[in-house]
């Protein structure tokens, strides 16, 4: 399969060139991954594929002329970052609490290092065919905006049910309904409430000050971290520092450091034998049960289950052999 950077391509969603394999220290390899997307639904307005990256480290970089959603798996979970038109949007942590949203001409980058694990529904939707085909009303029309994890309930409920078609034998006229419905539930969303998700090019915490705080919070996941001592530790008061953190980093600081310990602790049930109790202790819970509780709110399985979905082939001393 051919793999290109020019725009004509990129504008069909069967050409992934902008997505790069990337080595344990980071580095792009330097040809593209060999990734071939499983074409699901092509109808004159979108097109629908299925991607499945898994645990290879990757970074994606692109600018379509379509418009593109993507719905991602249940469980699927990013150790990395997402930009919008670089800027930061999107933090370590799970990927199927929303949709994500990139307007057609508007630049994307994501990185997914090895702590990763990635499958999504990837929909693309050509503007003009949709206002056609759906009977939007386009002497009104509302812009698309971009969004990482948009939230609601009936979008909730949509990209379930999207999620379910997938994994069964889809339908094409099923699944074209259900990406109108979709599509328009999204423009709605934006319209009623586009500060919800949307994307902030302004505020939040200087440079410095993210760094300071994302350090601190790796080095302690096993502490009782709460938000008068980070606010202290930067110096700022409570409220302010509250604010600003949800800024930079798209939720509350509790919300990211939960993020962080489940990340963590992912980790270690995949490359290690310990006891999950253990792992809990040295990812900042008192008690297993709080931990297989967070865990399978957020990963979707227990801790148990997930060990055993992502077994090592061979361990040795506690550690995996790579």
């Amino acid at each position: 399969m051919g793999f290109t950077a020019s725009e004509a391509a990129l504008a069909r969603p069967d050409v992934l060139g902008w997505w790069c394999g990337i080595d344990k220290s980071g580095e792009v390899v330097p040809r593209p991954l060999d990734i071939s997307p499983a074409a699901v639904m092509d109808a004159s307005w979108c097109s629908v594929r299925r991607i499945s990256l898994g645990t290879q480290p990757h970074r994606v970089h692109f600018c379509r002329p379509s418009h593109t959603l993507l719905v991602f798996d249940e469980g699927s979970f990013v150790d990395g970052e997402r930009r919008i038109n670089g800027v930061r949007t999107g933090i370590p942590g799970p990927l199927d609490h929303g949709i994500d949203i990139v307007p057609a001409n508007v630049d994307f980058f994501a990185l997914a290092n090895s702590g990763s694990n990635i499958a999504a529904t990837l929909i693309s939707i050509y503007e003009e065919e949709a206002v056609a085909a759906l009977g939007i009303n386009s002497a009104e029309p509302s812009p698309l905006l971009p969004a990482l994890n948009l939230e609601g309930d009936l979008l909730s409920a949509l990209a379930a049910r999207l999620r379910q078609a997938m994994r069964e034998e889809p339908n094409p006229r099923y699944l074209e309904t259900l990406i109108a419905l979709l599509f328009q539930e999204v423009l709605r969303t934006q319209d009623e409430s586009c500060s919800l998700r949307q994307y902030r090019a302004s505020g939040g915490l200087s440079p410095r000050t993210r760094r300071l705080v994302r350090d601190f919070l790796h080095e302690n996941l096993d502490k009782d971290v709460d938000l008068d001592r980070l606010a202290n530790y930067v110096g700022l008061s409570r409220f302010h520092f509250s604010r600003e953190f949800k800024a930079s980093f798209g939720v509350p600081p509790h919300k990211y450091l939960l993020n962080l310990r489940i990340q963590r602790s992912s980790e270690l049930l995949r490359e290690t034998i310990r006891p999950i109790t253990d792992i809990a202790l040295d990812v900042g819970f008192s008690c297993s049960s709080d931990f297989s509780r967070a865990f399978k709110q957020i990963m979707s399985c227990c801790p148990r289950e997930f060990r055993s979905l992502n077994r090592p082939n061979q361990i040795s001393g506690g550690t995996l052999i790579r």
